[in-house]
């Protein structure tokens, strides 16, 4: 186990897998299986909590000043056998039942970092705060392109071209930047949103003249 743990902690990555069955629910808090030094230093666990399956493991945020179990609700049935797999990227976790993924997110992103510096992180709000980073980054972004491209009509085609490269390759590239100092995988949805508050911005600080432009 201490082989496992330092290879572990080297490679910030892990896939476990699991195939139990519930014999009831009368505690509350049964341990399928755990790696820890002791009851308070505890690294990893998943546990069966009633019918709800319960994943937790250490990392930056999850130590200290947070709340990151990830509770899935009625996984298990008395003395039905689930396959289990649990899996960390370095940045996003998953699961896996019976050969389903679990509809649910758990993202470690750059967003949750930086909300963990000011106020108790919680599970719940792990996909919340990928919103509020990317809005803080290219929002802002979409409102000074959009100052830029005011006299849009009186521009060539290049400056065109510049502008719409502006609004759709830094999203592209920097969940690249992340995807590879991370090893994450790649989030499609991720780029369409950052490029979506792009235009948000750029829409929004021409909204006076759009405006204008109509009533004339």
């Amino acid at each position: 186990m201490e082989a496992l743990t330092r290879e572990i902690q080297k490679t910030n990555q892990f896939t476990v897998r699991i195939v139990c069955a519930a014999e009831g629910f009368a505690n509350m808090d049964e341990r399928i299986v755990s790696l820890s030094q002791s009851a308070d230093n505890v690294n990893f666990y998943l546990l069966q909590e009633g019918a709800n399956l319960v994943l937790w493991f250490r990392n930056p945020l999850s130590e200290r000043h947070s709340s990151l179990a990830w509770y899935v609700r009625d996984i298990f049935q008395a003395g039905q056998v689930r396959n289990i797999v649990a899996s960390y990227d370095g940045s996003d976790a998953f699961l896996y039942v019976d050969g389903k993924s679990v509809p649910q997110s758990y993202r470690l992103s750059p967003g949750a970092s930086l909300w963990h510096r000011f106020f108790l992180l919680q599970t719940m709000e792990l996909e919340g705060c990928v919103l509020i980073y990317e809005m803080l980054i290219f929002l802002p972004a979409g409102l000074l392109i959009g100052m830029a491209a005011r006299k849009w009509n009186t521009w060539k085609t290049s400056g065109k071209l510049l502008v719409v490269f502006g609004l759709f390759l830094p999203p592209v590239l920097l969940d690249l930047l992340l995807a590879s100092t991370s090893g994450r995988r790649i989030f499609p949805e991720n780029i369409f949103l950052s490029a979506l508050l792009g235009v948000a911005g750029v829409l929004l600080i021409n909204a006076d003249s759009l405006g204008r432009d109509e009533r004339l």
